[in-house]
């Protein structure tokens, strides 16, 4: 997942079949590890009354799981069904979302569906990488260039997020993106692309304030 967000891609020698082993582990975890409050880290190891640590859900795995998925081609829908079941049992189950644990109860010896240990943990926070997996955002700040590869049909608006800069990708129905500084620091770019899509020349090298945008493509370029 790191070496997803961080643009290193595939590691190791197997490139040309990483994708799809992965997304073939990430199915058979789903098919034998699913709970009514999430993916269950660890099962079948002692028996659910041996060790707690079995059966039990925690935290970054579900979400671990969406961002590993989009990342391979996985429907966003179901991909993203599996963080959502997880983070929900928080937000409507237990309603405590103020004091997340590290792990959950899982199922079978006594606390299902609890929190189980680390109150005030930051597990769950993995999350932001779900972020960086829908937009395929990929920036390099030496050459400050911005790429993009969204998951999702246009339109769409994502966050963009790089060091000190807040910002949204917009992309209409008609073909025309936009990327717009929201906060924080000037986003100098001198290259800039959606799938191959990118400004007409001349248009960069430029520096983007908050409140300032760019936008192309399109057979009329109007930003709203």
């Amino acid at each position: 997942m790191l070496a997803d967000t961080l643009g290193l891609g595939p590691l190791g020698a197997d490139a040309k079949t990483h994708d799809g082993r992965v997304l073939s582990h990430l199915h058979a975890v789903a098919a034998q590890n699913d709970s009514p409050y999430g993916l269950l880290a660890q099962t079948g190891r002692y028996g659910p009354k041996a060790n707690s640590a079995d059966n039990a859900v925690w935290m970054m795995g579900p979400p671990n799981w969406a961002s590993l998925a989009l990342r391979r081609g996985l429907e966003p829908p179901t991909a993203l069904a599996v963080a959502r079941k997880a983070l929900d049992w928080w937000r409507v189950g237990l309603r405590d979302t103020w004091n997340i644990a590290a792990l959950v109860g899982g199922v079978g010896y006594g606390a299902d569906g609890l929190p189980h240990a680390n109150s005030h943990y930051g597990y769950h926070l993995v999350a932001w990488h779900i972020v960086f997996a829908l937009s395929g955002q990929s920036y390099d700040a030496p050459t400050r260039a911005l790429a993009f590869a969204p998951v999702l049909p246009a339109p769409y608006a994502l966050p963009v997020l790089v060091p000190n800069t807040a910002a949204q990708l917009r992309a209409r129905a008609d073909g025309v993106h936009v990327l717009r500084v929201l906060a924080g620091a000037p986003l100098a770019l001198d290259a800039l692309s959606v799938r191959g899509s990118a400004p007409k020349p001349g248009e960069l090298p430029r520096t983007l304030a908050p409140g300032q945008s760019v936008a192309w493509g399109g057979p009329a370029v109007v930003v709203e």
